[in-house]
């Protein structure tokens, strides 16, 4: 096998039909599961360590090393586990990549940084990602949209709607109106300088608005082909099943 010893772990191609752990031999799906795992939580480590020198310097790390070294199959590039979205038919990264804080340093906002931080998340295999707009007020879709031109067709990027705020980041409440659903894809879709949304969902529910109603102008972007999937965030089973009723 060739690959990379870690733990007492021999880590090699995923099509390898064994690996060694702790002395023993294990085959087949089971080998391919350790791996995956074992690739998994490597990645949170790496990514916790990067996350804090990052905050305490203000710098980006670069890795100048892949994590694994699994092989040279197209397949074999994804460094984590991939994982299908229901029905959906999306396939994404079991870890992904959330924009609220990307820029944003000891020493102020960065942005040449920002991109480099999600340019190296997709080198390392991630494909998910996911904004809102208003993270930044739409600065954080643009960001994101600058940094993915030209990868499109690499990513699975989520955004959301539903949460208002001012010309200084002040709260202004929570919006599901439909007009509002419709205006605030359309930015999005400006924002990030794309014409489609992998994911599309509501960051919080307007309680003055029925979920059936903001579902239902969430499903009109999917038939306009503006929005692939749609989802909804910070809500309880009931308010779900009857979200499935109307899409």
């Amino acid at each position: 096998m060739v690959g990379d010893q870690h733990d007492g772990v021999a880590l090699g191609r995923v099509a390898a039909e064994h690996v060694t752990q702790e002395g023993g031999l294990v085959r087949g799906k089971r080998s391919r599961r350790l791996i995956e795992q074992k690739q998994g939580r490597m990645l949170r480590q790496r990514t916790c360590e990067m996350r804090t020198r990052f905050l305490a310097t203000g710098d980006l790390v670069h890795l100048h090393q892949p994590l694994l070294d699994i092989g040279n199959s197209d397949d074999d590039h994804a460094m984590v586990e991939q994982r299908r979205l229901g029905n959906t038919g999306l396939s994404m990264t079991s870890l992904g990549l959330g924009g609220v804080w990307l820029g944003y340093t000891p020493a102020g906002f960065r942005e040449e940084q920002a991109v480099a931080t999600v340019l190296q998340a997709l080198e390392l295999g991630i494909n998910f990602f996911d904004t809102a707009d208003m993270y930044g007020r739409g600065e954080n879709e643009r960001l994101i949209g600058k940094a993915f031109k030209g990868h499109w067709d690499d990513v699975i990027l989520a955004t959301k709607f539903g949460v208002m705020r001012g010309p200084k980041g002040e709260w202004l409440g929570l919006n599901g109106q439909p007009d509002y659903i419709r205006k605030a894809c359309d930015q999005s879709l400006l924002n990030l300088g794309t014409d489609t949304i992998d994911l599309y969902y509501m960051h919080r529910q307007d309680p003055k608005v029925e979920i059936e109603v903001i579902v239902g102008a969430m499903a009109d972007l999917v038939k306009e082909g503006k929005v692939k999937s749609i989802g909804l965030s910070e809500v309880n089973a009931d308010t779900l099943r009857r979200a499935h009723k109307i899409h």
